[in-house]
């Protein structure tokens, strides 16, 4: 596919849509993308350029498929969706879905202007049907509070939206973590778990930022995380088995690292590590994106000492107010986060194919009420 330029009208704009695959006009747009992410207040790891760009230099399957569509007023850059068309068997058919791209981190974003209605984007999509042909969009992935801004006062929308995921998150608004938000048994589980660290030998808590050592650090994490569960019993999900993800994570790890907004945290137990934290900075958040321990030392609770070492850390942070878990596992829950709803956004085209989808859909909604 070679890159197409549209010129059309939305929210009463004159604007010209480009669709960009190549990676070197990709990069290009980095600099005007944040640039609009923080104009917007979309400042999430998801709305940046460096989180996207790390997956079309690693994770992209096929470049006629996965794209970023540009929208300019003139020469300034106005929305942003990255984008990708899979084609998946529905009903034994072969349904055209256009989607936000497959990260490996299960939330994802866009960047459109908060002036313009979400009746403006399904435009958008349509108008983009004559190149990139579709018959269902799942735009999935937004937290709630940034689809709010998306959303904002629409009463209507041409969209289905619904919930398919919880996000969990810490506000770094306390005093003293320990004493004011956790639970006294968590407390003295954490205690305990140190007491017996320490009848091991030395024990350190080590933050490294320094690009000029953040490799290493990298490396060692890495380790951390495949050594245990997730390369045995989690479904072979340790990065380290599979080469794109680990690609994908150190480019996410390098580009946050030029404005010193990659960190990666340390248990270290005479001078061994034994668990490690993988996190980034984007807005006043930063995201936990990975973690890894070594499972000799479980009774001690390597993973939780360090998460509360570096909540406490970043609850220090002049820049940081939320510490954000990505996920909402069920033993997140002994930390007290709040939680906030997954949204995914839905809309059905009018092709033959969509027609069909759209009919399934109400017979299944019908069957459900009846019973």
């Amino acid at each position: 596919m070679e890159s197409i330029s549209i010129q059309t009208n939305l929210a009463g704009e004159d604007v010209r849509v480009e669709i960009v695959h190549e990676i070197s006009e990709i990069r290009k747009l980095a600099q005007a993308w944040d640039s609009l992410a923080e104009s917007f207040g979309q400042t999430g790891l998801m709305q940046t350029s460096g989180y996207y760009l790390s997956y079309f230099e690693s994770l992209r399957k096929n470049a006629q498929f996965e794209f970023i569509v540009a929208v300019y007023r003139g020469v300034e850059l106005r929305a942003v969706l990255p984008l990708s068309k899979v084609l998946k068997k529905r009903l034994f058919l072969s349904v055209k879905i256009l989607q936000l791209p497959d990260t490996p981190i299960p939330v994802r974003g866009m960047l459109w202007p908060p002036d313009w209605s979400l009746d403006d984007l399904h435009r958008l999509l349509r108008q983009l049907h004559v190149y990139v042909a579709w018959d269902l969009v799942k735009l999935g992935g937004f937290i709630q509070d940034e689809l709010s801004q998306l959303v904002g006062k629409e009463v209507a929308s041409p969209f289905a939206i619904r919930a398919i995921a919880i996000n969990n998150f810490i506000q770094l608004d306390f005093d003293d973590y320990g004493r004011d938000v956790l639970a006294k048994k968590m407390r003295s589980n954490l205690k305990r778990g140190l007491a017996r660290l320490k009848a091991l030998g030395e024990v350190e808590f080590v933050t490294v930022c320094d690009q000029s050592v953040l490799d290493h650090a990298f490396d060692q994490f890495v380790a951390l995380e495949a050594s245990g569960w997730k390369s045995q019993r989690g479904g072979k999900r340790a990065i380290a088995l599979h080469p794109d993800q680990l690609e994908f994570y150190r480019n996410l790890m390098k580009r946050f690292a030029r404005s010193n907004r990659c960190d990666i945290h340390l248990l270290l137990i005479n001078k061994e590590p034994v668990a490690a934290d993988f996190c980034v900075i984007s807005g006043a958040s930063v995201y936990w994106l990975k973690h890894g321990f070594n499972e000799r030392y479980t009774d001690a609770s390597p993973g939780q000492l360090l998460r509360k070492y570096v909540i406490d850390r970043y609850s220090q942070h002049p820049d940081v107010t939320r510490y954000d878990m990505i996920s909402s596992y069920s033993w997140q829950k002994v930390w007290k986060p709040t939680s906030r709803e997954v949204i995914e956004l839905q809309a059905i085209n009018r092709t033959l194919i969509g027609s069909i989808v759209r009919a399934a859909y109400y017979l299944k909604k019908t069957i459900r009420r009846s019973h």
